[in-house]
């Protein structure tokens, strides 16, 4: 099984387009979830109190807290829960068996601005959620692969399949 986590970053679109791998299940997140043309199987948010505005129809939405619009809550490792939202998806994902692959777009954990805005997707954050990041490499390393930007170098590309 192979999972594609979609975040926001302003490179999704070209990640998205090299994709060398078919996601069997596609995890958009935060306001990913409303923006792609079709309907991703799962959503996930490590930002719950904004859960109504990123929610969709027909899309399960995962999130830390059981806030409106959140349809499960996960709280596994504390690791998980810290990094980012596509880390939090990550830990989600592979819980409690990780799947053969799971592929980033979009979710370069750089000073790339989101898709909808020029603003950096991180901010001041960035070495907090570089920590985490690094804090799980034991638990997502083969297992998890990046498109872009400084996950890319952490994680390395996805193999194609």
């Amino acid at each position: 099984m192979i999972f594609l986590v979609v975040g926001s970053a302003a490179c999704v679109h070209d990640d998205l387009a090299r994709l060398p791998v078919r996601p069997d299940q596609v995890v958009a997140l935060n306001r990913q979830i409303r923006a792609l043309p079709a309907a991703p199987h799962y959503g996930a948010t490590v930002h719950p109190e904004k859960a109504q505005e990123f929610s969709r129809d027909g899309v399960t939405l995962v999130g830390t807290k059981p806030l409106p619009g959140v349809d499960v809550v996960w709280d596994g490792r504390p690791t998980f829960r810290h990094g980012t939202s596509a880390l939090y998806a990550c830990g989600w994902i592979m819980d409690p068996e990780p799947p053969s692959m799971i592929v980033l777009a979009g979710c370069p954990i750089d000073e790339t601005p989101h898709f909808y805005d020029d603003t950096s997707a991180l901010g001041d954050s960035l070495s907090a959620y570089r920590h985490f990041w690094h804090e799980a490499l034991p638990l997502v390393k083969n297992r998890v692969f990046s498109m872009s930007g400084w996950t890319r170098d952490l994680l390395g590309s996805p193999p194609a399949t």
